[in-house]
């Protein structure tokens, strides 16, 4: 499904985040939204989940204003995975991402094989079926974090939606998870996460928005948007950019280093 985002302005406490944010999103693509601590990354993601509406401008999904779908309609099209992944009810992990199954359902009625097949699968790709009788209080941040992208996944969603979906990730994790990632949308799924790891997002990521001040100040390829000239004007620090032997796409890396004046002594206890 096609994701447009059409001059899109949202204001809180009468200070304006988003700017008249534009852009098209194909179906079965994966873009990462980048741009430094403040930019509007998080609320930009909000208000394309329909978690937020915009102060002015629309989200059309397919040509259909989301603000006009009912809850569980958009459920069905958009899955969101927040930043916050604090969970306080004691339920097994399998129940939260049982959870996805909800807008196929009405009140009280039973679970059927297609759910569970969802859920059996979402868990499985994330790497959490070994989990699913574990209380989710009782999870790290991390294999928290891919409970909440299951239960997403669960959701059989035709736009994912992730805020920072690696940042409490190990590197295999944070490797597995966008791979995963990569691979839906090459499956029919439109999926948009808000990365910080630059590098990463460049060697996954189809298409890459820059964000600064809630304006999008470069959208393309990762060759086309991880500039030295786009990252100093964003970030306000100089970095040194090269190419991954790999994939031959930007790996960003800092063009100083700090240097000690003198070597540091270590005086480690005796055991």
């Amino acid at each position: 499904m096609m994701l447009e985002i059409c001059d899109l302005h949202y204001a809180y406490d009468r200070k304006e985040i988003l700017k008249g944010i534009t852009m098209s999103i194909p179906e079965a693509s994966f873009l990462g939204i980048i741009g430094p601590n403040g930019a509007g990354k998080s609320t930009l993601l909000k208000n394309m989940s329909g978690y937020l509406k915009p102060s002015m401008g629309r989200v059309l999904l397919d040509g259909v204003d989301i603000s006009k779908m009912d809850i569980k309609k958009r459920a069905r099209h958009i899955g969101y995975v927040p930043q916050n992944t604090a969970i306080d009810f004691d339920f097994t992990c399998e129940d939260v991402v049982k959870m996805g199954r909800m807008p196929y359902h009405t009140w009280f009625q039973k679970e059927t094989e297609d759910d569970f097949k969802a859920v059996e699968y979402a868990m499985r790709i994330t790497n959490t079926w070994h989990m699913k009788d574990r209380l989710i209080t009782h999870l790290s941040g991390g294999e928290r974090q891919r409970v909440l992208i299951a239960r997403a996944i669960c959701q059989q969603p035709k736009v994912l939606l992730l805020d920072e979906p690696i940042s409490h990730l190990d590197i295999k994790y944070q490797y597995e998870i966008m791979n995963m990632l990569l691979d839906l949308s090459y499956n029919g799924i439109t999926v948009i996460a808000v990365l910080h790891d630059l590098s990463i997002a460049s060697q996954f990521c189809q298409k890459l928005a820059l964000i600064l001040d809630g304006n999008i100040i470069a959208f393309g390829n990762a060759k086309e948007v991880i500039t030295v000239e786009n990252i100093r004007r964003a970030y306000e620090t100089d970095v040194v950019i090269i190419r991954s032997p790999i994939s031959g796409m930007p790996v960003v890396l800092p063009s100083q280093m700090y240097k000690p004046q003198k070597e540091a002594t270590w005086n480690c206890p005796k055991g």
